[in-house]
C-alpha cells in the first residue's frame, strides 16, 4: 500500500507480507510482517500482527497491529493502543452496517506523553460495489464508508470520514481520508499484489 497526501504525493509504503497461515476450527489465523519506508525507501517502522477470521468474520486487533510489535526506528517512541478487535465480514452486501470498534491509543517518548487519544470508528455502512483499477491491477470492491471520532488531551473531539474499497483477495484496495470540511485530504492505495 502506498500513501498520498492531497496533492497526489507519495508519502510513505507499507508492505504486508504473510509469513505464517493456521487452520483453526471454524477459519484460520494469520501472523503477518508490516513494514513502513518512507516516500525515499527508508524504513520507518517494521513489526507483527494477527488477523483471524472465525466463522466468515475477520477480525483485525488494532493494538496488535499497532502497539508492542512495532518498533519507530527514527525516534524512541513508545505505543501503547487498547481496544476492540476491527471486524469485517467475508459476505459483504450493499447496503449492510457494519460493527463499531473502540480503541485508545497512547505515545510516549521518555517521560513525555506526546498522544493520548481515543478513537470510536462508527457508522461503518457497505455503499456500493464498484471495479477499482491500480497499478496492481483492477479489483471488483464493496465500497464502506465510515466515521472515525477522535478525542484527543485536551478534550476536543473530531470526526473525519474514510471510504475503503475492499475486494477478495487482497483486502483494502483503496482508502480515502476526510477533513471535517468533506475535503479529500489523503489517500492509500494498493500498489503491488504477489499471491
Amino acid at each position: 500500500m502506498t500513501s498520498f497526501d492531497a496533492k497526489d504525493k507519495p508519502t510513505t509504503r507499507i508492505t504486508h507480507t504473510y509469513k505464517q497461515v493456521t487452520h483453526t476450527p471454524g477459519g484460520i489465523s494469520a501472523r503477518l510482517e508490516q513494514q513502513m519506508t518512507d516516500s525515499k525507501g527508508q524504513p520507518i517502522s517494521t513489526g507483527t500482527y494477527e488477523l483471524n477470521c472465525q466463522n466468515g468474520i475477520v477480525k483485525l486487533n488494532i493494538a496488535d497491529m499497532m502497539g508492542p510489535g512495532m518498533m519507530m526506528q527514527n525516534a524512541a517512541i513508545k505505543l501503547e493502543v487498547s481496544g476492540d478487535a476491527l471486524e469485517l465480514p467475508s459476505n459483504l452486501a450493499v447496503g449492510q452496517t457494519l460493527k463499531d470498534a473502540t480503541f485508545h491509543l497512547k505515545g510516549i517518548m521518555g517521560e513525555v506523553k506526546l498522544m493520548d487519544r481515543d478513537f470510536i470508528i462508527k457508522e461503518r455502512k457497505v455503499e456500493d460495489k464498484e471495479t477499482i483499477e491500480t497499478p496492481a491491477g483492477k479489483f471488483d470492491c464493496f465500497k464502506v464508508s465510515y466515521l472515525t471520532e477522535t478525542t484527543g488531551m485536551m478534550r476536543k473531539t473530531r470526526t473525519l470520514k474514510s471510504v475503503t474499497w475492499f475486494a477478495k483477495g487482497p483486502g483494502m484496495v483503496r482508502n480515502e481520508s476526510y477533513d471535517e470540511k468533506g475535503k479529500r485530504t489523503g489517500y492509500m492505495l494498493l500498489t503491488a499484489y504477489t499471491k
